[in-house]
């Protein structure tokens, strides 16, 4: 975890911070999809009757699209976010002063 002290020491660094914000995502992202498939064949198989595997193996294709679609939302915030910060940062931003 480089980008953490990087980050800390200079906060313009636009690089680190994005690895961070990216980090962030992907571990959100990982928490939340890894029991997707699973809960949803668990659905299908009682709703149906089907094996365990034969639902895992039906669910594997929506969980794959609602995870694709997720991810190209996360790329499109952070992209977002961090044209946001800098134009911020340019304009000598950062401080709560109203």
């Amino acid at each position: 975890m480089h980008s953490l002290p990087r980050a800390i020491q200079d906060g313009k660094n636009f690089e680190a911070r994005e690895e961070l914000l990216l980090a962030a995502n992907l571990a959100v992202s990982a928490e939340t999809g890894k029991h997707l498939g699973r809960v949803l064949a668990h659905a299908v198989e009682g709703y149906f009757h089907l094996a365990h595997g034969h639902a895992c193996a039906l669910a594997l294709l929506p969980v794959v699209r609602a995870i694709a679609s997720v991810k190209e939302k996360q790329r499109n915030l952070k992209n977002s976010l961090v044209a946001i910060t800098k134009c911020d940062l340019k304009r000598g931003g950062g401080t709560d002063e109203v």
